[in-house]
């Protein structure tokens, strides 16, 4: 006995209407010749939004700040760059005004150990109305697993150098201690810092009226005393914002006392 065979599919000719097996290449009642079918469409792809974190960067891990800045974005661009390079940072790739990779190099003994950190960053930039924009700053450590090599090296030379005298394992346990607050900080909470900083300088000129420096001083005029007192002057609500931040970045170790002071006296200035 054989197996029953199942019944070729058929198709019908758009052209008369005659049915034919799908495998022929000519009708068998007009003749005509049978259209290859159209290939399928390709799989759906979201749009990535313009100025984005690229996947690679945004699965790497580090953290970052979001906030709201009242200037166009040009000009929040480039605020954004000279603040970079007030900082010490160096602009890598930009594409004005959305997005700009940046690159700094950290290290103090509070949040790196002495240890130089190398941090990538990435800064978007969102316009939400006419002089309204939105800025998120993202920054990772570039070299984070030999920070966390050195800091664990570090732990065993300890152990071994005081194995003699019983507190191998009390330099054990502190060296243990020490490398995952160092993964910690390093990966995460010195990326959120360094990006508030930064953002509260670019809110900080935006608010102070500060004038970019690659663009063109507007010509003097009588009146521009007066326009000039009024550009500079910050509200109430933004001073004590901005203090509270200060004093936020200082308790966490990010700002010095001196750096602290500089800042409250150049917020102070602008009253």
């Amino acid at each position: 006995m054989t197996a029953p065979q199942s019944a070729p599919d058929t198709i019908n000719c758009p052209r008369c209407n005659t049915s034919n097996r799908a495998d022929v290449r000519f009708c068998g009642g007009c003749g005509a010749a049978r259209q290859a079918s159209a290939p399928p469409p390709p799989p759906f792809a979201p749009p990535q939004p313009p100025g984005g974190r690229p996947a690679a960067f945004a699965a790497s891990g580090g953290s970052g700040a979001q906030g709201s800045i009242n200037a166009d974005a040009e000009t929040v661009f480039s605020l954004a760059a000279n603040a970079v390079a007030a900082a010490g940072g160096q602009v890598l790739l930009q594409s004005p005004p959305h997005s700009m990779r940046i690159a700094m190099v950290k290290k103090d003994f509070v949040n790196t150990s002495w240890m130089r950190v190398r941090m990538a960053g990435d800064l978007v930039i969102t316009p939400t109305g006419s002089r309204q924009c939105t800025m998120r700053i993202d920054f990772r450590a570039e070299n984070l697993m030999t920070v966390v090599g050195t800091s664990v090296a570090a732990t065993v030379l300890a152990v071994i150098l005081n194995a003699q005298t019983g507190l191998g394992g009390l330099m054990l346990l502190l060296g243990i201690a020490a490398t995952a607050w160092t993964a910690y900080n390093v990966g995460n909470n010195l990326p959120r810092t360094m990006a508030e900083t930064l953002l509260l300088d670019i809110q900080m000129q935006a608010q102070s009226g500060v004038t970019p420096m690659r663009q063109p001083m507007p010509p003097v005029t009588p009146s521009a005393p007066a326009a000039s007192r009024a550009a500079t002057s910050v509200d109430g609500s933004g001073v004590v914002a901005n203090m509270k931040k200060l004093q936020e970045l200082r308790d966490m170790g990010a700002l010095t006392a001196a750096e602290f002071e500089a800042k409250k006296a150049e917020i102070l200035k602008r009253l």
